[in-house]
């Protein structure tokens, strides 16, 4: 008879063969035990409320590794400093614990970050720890706590269009849709439209000051008149904006924070209705449109401006040159009058489908062209010009422009030769998912191929730390990939590589070519991008042969929310973090009992043993020098100081 154990997952991915079933497992035990080091600082954490007073009602706390870069103003060093280094992702769990033992023993040489949850009454908090710290104070507000509201103006950018509010000659833009979301937690989330205030009323409701409804919303924003409207009773958070024009208005938007047509709103609990950073207050969002513009009362001339909008190519630190590259879609044009001659906008429209333009019937005289985009993923861009008299045409040739985000072509093949490598005979697949996730396994982006069997990530922001790209595969079997990365720099369009004069290859030292290719199940690849830059990675793909399958592939996350009434049907949501450096044990279950085989035939399940990090402990077949002998932080179940598998068939 075989004991029972409870798999903490059952993840089968396909039947590997008739009757088998696996089960795997996560060696959690240990997990969060912080790896042997030398403990020379007591830390003491005291909780107070506003006033200074210790709270009631005890609270929980947590302390973490706070691995992030140091401001050291010392000469910057590559892996230490930020400047010369990427961003760290994983925060080491140090200890936790409770009100009853409020102190933690720590290393002195490390920085770390302690997160307080009261158990009642009040607010979560956290404070930053220095090395050599001893006492940490962390306040927390009291429930329930203010709620917060949103000032936004929608405007006619048009004196002059570029980008911003300049009153009083711009005036409000009445009956604007505004589409409010929640930000989900982080960046390229999003937790879904907002339609509800903090107390679960529909957005516009009303209430007296005892908190009583006086008029009930609809959940519908509109701006007013004015262009102005401002949403009450939010719960504090990160919201993004979006205000969409009446139907057939023609309007334009031009505004945007950092790319795309949503702008990001930070509020805090009783926030007011104004935002001041820089300068006199103002609203939280402005968001500025145009409609097509020819104003036949000034363009009244003979010249005609022409010119083809480009994206300005970046090079590679240290070298900081700029180059022409590719021609960008979708993109509108305006000229402006000077300041000195009244400053408004006297022309706006869109570029010709491959991205030139040509503003007829110009005066002589001095402008300001301007550029930007549909999808405003080109940041905004002012150049002058000087039309001189008696000059039919302008020709401005290449108008090159900075981007705002770095893009991913990301194309699926059928791969007939398995080889890794697109052949000109090997067709795009349509409807295969590919993901950017971030480092801690958090989607960020997410789209299938289209019939060509082509993504184009276009708008992946330039984060300054690591990607990663996946490929689904559990309908086809991953062959290889090839990558091009994008070297920066100038390009030359007739080099294939280059993809349509979209970027300049970087030379692979370990491919001794411009690309490089690694084959077999190649699921991930690292990215990083910098702005107007692209890079390429082409995934190859094949059926799978009878009784081929393509094994067990997953996440483990930080299950923070579950919003299915049944946890076996949870699916991670994309601000759930995955947890790095847990082992997975895979056992085996023959006849689908759910309980795990024994497969030395003792009749006693036996579970593997735990190699918890710094890993070393468990034997290595391709490095079997490499092994260390068992740490404090593992866990051996029969306490012989050698790593058993026990009855896993993986680990």
């Amino acid at each position: 008879m075989k004991n029972r154990v409870t798999p903490i997952a059952c993840l089968p991915y396909r039947q590997v063969a008739p009757r088998l079933v696996l089960l795997m497992m996560l060696a959690m035990l240990g997990a969060m035990i912080p790896q042997a080091q030398v403990l020379a600082q007591t830390l003491n954490i005291n909780v107070v409320d506003p006033q200074g007073n210790p709270i009631a009602g005890g609270f929980r706390w947590l302390v973490e590794e706070d691995a992030t870069r140091d401001v050291d103003f010392t000469p910057a060093q590559p892996g230490r400093d930020l400047s010369l280094s990427f961003h760290t992702s994983y925060m080491p769990v140090a200890d936790k614990g409770d009100e009853g033992a409020p102190s933690v023993a720590l290393d002195d040489t490390k920085r770390y970050f302690v997160s307080v949850l009261p158990k009642s009454g009040y607010q979560m908090g956290g404070a930053p720890v220095q090395r050599g710290q001893t006492s940490v104070t962390v306040t927390v507000n009291p429930s329930p706590i203010p709620t917060a509201q949103i000032s936004i103006f929608v405007f006619n950018d048009n004196h002059p269009i570029n980008n911003a509010p300049d009153l009083p000659q711009e005036t409000g833009l009445g009956g604007f849709t505004i589409l409010l979301a929640e930000a989900g937690g982080g960046y390229g989330q999003s937790g879904g439209a907002v339609t509800q205030d903090a107390f679960g009323n529909p957005i516009g409701t009303e209430y007296d000051a005892a908190g009583n409804v006086v008029s009930m919303g609809t959940g519908i924003i509109t701006t007013g008149p004015d262009g102005v409207v401002l949403i009450k009773n939010l719960a504090p958070g990160k919201y993004g904006i979006q205000a969409v024009p009446p139907a057939g208005s023609e309007w334009q938007q031009t505004s945007t924070i950092e790319g795309t047509k949503t702008i990001d709103a930070w509020v805090k609990a009783n926030e007011p209705s104004y935002f001041q950073e820089f300068g006199p207050p103002g609203h939280h969002v402005f968001i500025g449109f145009v409609q097509p513009t020819n104003d036949t009362t000034v363009l009244d001339g003979s010249a005609t401006i022409t010119g083809e909008v480009v994206n300005l190519h970046m090079s590679r630190p240290p070298d900081y040159a700029f180059y022409n590259g590719h021609a960008l879609p979708n993109c509108w044009v305006g000229l402006n009058e000077l300041p000195a001659a009244g400053g408004q906008g006297i022309y706006a429209a869109p570029c010709n489908a491959d991205s030139t333009f040509a503003i007829p019937n110009v005066p002589p005289g001095d402008y300001q062209l301007v550029v930007w985009d549909a999808y405003l993923d080109v940041i905004f861009a002012t150049h002058n010009v000087h039309v001189p008299a008696g000059q039919a045409t302008v020709a401005l040739q290449e108008v090159p422009v900075f981007n705002w985000f770095s893009r991913l072509e990301s194309t699926v093949f059928f791969d007939s030769d398995g080889d890794g490598v697109r052949d000109p005979d090997e067709l795009g697949m349509d409807n295969q998912l590919v993901n950017l996730r971030f480092r801690d396994g958090g989607i960020y982006q997410q789209f299938g191929t289209d019939h060509m069997g082509s993504v184009p990530f276009d708008e992946v922001f330039p984060f300054f730390n690591w990607l990663v790209a996946e490929v689904d595969f559990t309908r086809f079997k991953a062959t290889g990939a090839t990558i091009v990365v994008d070297a920066g720099g100038a390009i030359d369009p007739n080099d294939p590589l280059t993809y349509g004069g979209k970027l300049n290859p970087q030379f692979q030292s370990e491919s001794e070519a411009y690309s490089r290719t690694e084959t077999g199940q190649v699921l991930t690849q690292a990215i990083q991008g910098f702005l107007g830059q692209t890079s390429v990675i082409e995934w190859g793909k094949q059926v799978y042969a009878v009784g081929e399958n393509g094994g067990i592939s997953g996440i483990v996350q930080y299950a923070t929310t579950r919003a299915e009434d049944d946890p076996r049907l949870a699916a991670a949501d994309n601000w759930e973090p995955g947890i790095p450096r847990v082992q997975v044990n895979l056992y085996q279950d023959s006849n689908n009992d759910q309980e795990i085989d024994s497969i030395d035939g003792n009749l006693t399940v036996e579970l593997a043993d735990v190699d918890n990090w710094p890993f070393g402990w468990r034997p290595d077949p391709e490095n079997p020098d490499n092994q260390t002998a068992k740490g404090p932080e593992d866990v051996d179940h029969d306490n012989d100081g050698i790593f058993d598998m026990g009855d896993a068939i993986q680990v």
